[in-house]
């Protein structure tokens, strides 16, 4: 819950979307149980839902779930990230989309120096992202007891999106990875 409160409170107008293995416990063991009704009210639209029963059959490691979903909520925009970055500040950075912009990419992430992984904190185009492709790229990306972040790579690599330089470490955009706020 606090998640969406600091994500919405930094970013009016928006959506967000969780996705957890049960929505009925998830509800009915905050405190207040009151709290979606309260942050819908107060900031915006929250959607809680349960994972894809495919996505869980596919890999245990709860982390790896955000990138094997599909949004159910559209959006301009979707930013995915952990769940514990405290988000301060609009994920709608101007230099994010010009990151976009100068790689021709319809997402906003860096691959990490040295290795076969994106970050897992990214912003994307929901329409040109999440396309056939990347959905398809979804069911045969590679799981199991690997990183999350090797699983987005993977997915990325599959979907036939492009990824983002990883060499010129001198491009502040090359390394440009915001967090938006406090992780």
């Amino acid at each position: 819950p606090l998640y969406a409160f600091t994500a919405l409170q930094s970013n009016r107008n928006s959506v967000v979307e969780m996705v957890v293995d049960n929505r009925t416990s998830f509800i009915l063991n905050r405190d207040p149980k009151e709290w979606i009704l309260l942050l819908q009210e107060v900031l915006g639209s929250v959607c809680v839902r349960n994972v894809h029963s495919q996505t869980r059959k596919r890999t245990s490691n709860s982390q790896t779930h955000r990138f094997l979903e599909v949004p159910s909520v559209y959006a301009e925009y979707t930013y995915i990230a952990d769940i514990d970055i405290f988000i301060t500040e609009s994920v709608l950075d101007k230099r994010r989309l010009k990151q976009m912009a100068t790689f021709n990419l319809p997402y906003s992430n860096i691959i990490r120096p040295g290795k076969a992984r994106l970050t897992g904190v990214m912003l994307v185009r929901t329409r040109n992202f999440f396309t056939p492709a990347y959905k398809k790229a979804q069911d045969t990306a590679i799981t199991g007891p690997v990183p999350d972040e090797m699983v987005l790579y993977d997915i990325v690599s599959r979907s036939g999106h492009g990824l983002p330089p990883a060499t010129n470490m001198s491009d502040p955009l090359v390394v440009y990875r915001p967090t938006h706020g406090l992780h």
